[in-house]
């Protein structure tokens, strides 16, 4: 199994997850951007090395924004991190994931950067 470690690390996730985020707050109203903006440095770590006020904000934030482009990569970014701290970033486990985040109608990013990783030649 051939696995991707110098191509896919935490770095690069959040600087896709993070163009995401972008391009999430582009297209809302200056206000609600802003609330983002002040959340992104909660939105970055896996969620479960928050604190208990931190993870409820988070999930707060994902609720106001649920079905969007931001939950999307949110939960991608989480299932990619997750991923490499355990190991699995073989083919056969980024393949499975990536399948699994295609069933929703958004590409972020992160999807393309997965995308990148599996299929170097495309």
């Amino acid at each position: 199994m051939k696995h991707h470690s110098p191509l896919l690390n935490e770095a690069i996730i959040d600087q896709c997850f993070l163009m995401s985020v972008i391009a999430y707050m582009e297209t809302l109203p200056p206000d609600e951007a802003a609330n983002i903006e002040h959340q992104v440095h909660l939105l970055l770590p896996l969620q479960q090395h928050l604190s208990p006020s931190d993870q409820l904000a988070v999930m707060s934030l994902l609720w106001e924004h649920e079905g969007s482009l931001l939950e999307h990569a949110y939960r991608l970014k989480e299932d990619l991190k997750r991923c490499l701290r355990y190991g699995c970033n073989d083919d056969q486990s980024l393949h499975a994931l990536l399948s699994q985040h295609r069933q929703g109608a958004w590409r972020t990013p992160l999807h393309a950067l997965l995308e990148r990783v599996l299929y170097p030649a495309a």
